[in-house]
């Protein structure tokens, strides 16, 4: 007997509800985040405000990101094993 071909709007359509989930969760993160004390200028994040336009660089919240990321696949991959 033959094996089924996989339909591929039905793996596509697995793929656009998966990041449909992770951006709901992304945006709720940042309300949530958002109203943490401290988490709203940390030491690195550089604003340079002029007459007319404003340029801001989180560099301390990319670098907290990265690292809570990491940790998080790092327990992810560990716990696949």
């Amino acid at each position: 007997m033959a094996t089924p071909t996989p339909d591929p709007a039905a793996a596509v359509a697995k793929w656009l509800i998966l990041f449909g989930a992770l951006a709901v969760v992304a945006g709720l993160a940042i309300l949530f985040l958002r109203k943490i004390p401290g988490l709203e200028k940390l030491p690195l994040d550089i604003v340079y405000e002029r007459k007319g336009f404003a340029i801001y660089l989180p560099l301390g919240t990319c670098i907290i990101a990265s690292v809570v990321v990491t940790g998080i696949l790092w327990l992810v991959s560990r716990l696949r094993r």
